[in-house]
């Protein structure tokens, strides 16, 4: 409940039909509960961070084939690690790559 107003919340006589298998009603209350914003940024953020979790795993499998020493090799995985987006478009430009 955001505001105390009873349009805003979801209760437990609202989740019933879902329940009883009226998926469409449940679909519609959640949509009303967050003005049907949330589900599409979900899935789009959802889809990006899926592309840029496969993209940082195939950068530090290109950082182990590499050639670098060790602790280039460290130094590089970490800076994907901790700056996903940025960290792989630095190894992209500036990394080590496998042979």
């Amino acid at each position: 409940m955001i505001d105390g107003s009873p349009e805003n919340s979801i209760s437990a006589v609202s989740i019933m039909p879902w329940l009883q298998g009226d998926l469409p009603q449940l679909k519609d209350c959640l949509a009303k509960s967050n003005n049907g914003d949330t589900n599409m940024n979900l899935e789009v953020g959802g889809l990006l961070g899926s592309i840029v979790l496969l993209l940082d795993v195939w950068a530090i499998l290109k950082v182990f084939g590499s050639n670098a020493s060790d602790g280039s090799k460290v130094m590089w995985i970490v800076i994907i690690l901790i700056l996903p987006f940025l960290g792989f478009l630095a190894w992209l430009f500036f990394g080590p790559r496998a042979r």
